[in-house]
C-alpha cells in the first residue's frame, strides 16, 4: 500500500509535469495551456452528462426492484474519471476519458468485481461482528411487526 501511495503523490505527477513541459516545448505554452483547460472543460462537461445518465439508470433500477450495484460503481468510475479529468496532466486525463467510456467501465468493472470476488473467497474480507449473529440489531429489526395508524395515535 506504501508503495502505491507513494506512486500516486510522486511518480505520476512528476511524470505528468515532463509530459507536460514536452509537450510545451514542441506546441508552446499557450497550446499547452489551452490543452490542460480545454480537456478539463469537455472532461467535467462529459463526466455530467454520463452521471446524470448513471443517476437516472439507479433511480430506474430502484424503481423496478433491480440491484443498482452496477449504475452504483459506474458513478463512482465517473467520479474518479471526474477527479482525474480537471487534474492538470495528459496521462490523468487520458485515463480519465477512457472511464467515460462506458466499454471501458465495463470492462475494469469485471476486473474489480473477479478481484473482490477472490479477495473474498481468501477469507481477507468477512463478516466480524461483537456479538453473536442472532442477537445483532438486523434480527431485532426483521421481527418487528408494523403498527398501524391506531396504535401511533394518528
Amino acid at each position: 500500500m506504501g508503495c502505491l501511495i507513494f506512486l500516486v503523490l510522486i511518480v505520476v505527477p512528476a511524470f505528468e509535469l515532463v509530459l507536460l513541459i514536452e509537450i510545451g516545448q514542441s506546441v508552446g505554452a499557450i497550446a499547452t495551456l489551452g490543452l490542460i483547460v480545454g480537456t478539463g472543460i469537455v472532461g467535467a462537461s462529459l463526466a455530467r452528462l454520463q452521471g446524470i445518465s448513471t443517476f437516472a439508470r439507479l433511480r430506474q433500477d430502484l424503481a423496478e426492484g433491480r440491484s443498482p450495484a452496477v449504475a452504483i460503481v459506474d458513478g463512482a468510475l465517473i467520479l474518479v474519471a471526474a477527479a482525474f479529468l480537471v487534474t492538470p496532466g495528459v496521462l490523468t486525463d487520458l485515463i480519465g476519458f477512457l472511464l467515460l467510456i462506458p466499454t471501458s467501465r465495463q470492462i475494469l468493472r469485471r476486473s474489480l468485481k473477479s478481484r473482490f470476488e477472490h479477495v473474498v473467497r481468501r477469507g481477507v474480507v468477512a463478516r466480524t461482528s461483537p456479538v453473536p449473529a442472532e442477537s445483532d440489531s438486523w434480527s431485532r429489526i426483521k421481527n418487528v411487526t408494523p403498527r398501524g395508524p391506531s396504535e401511533l395515535g394518528d
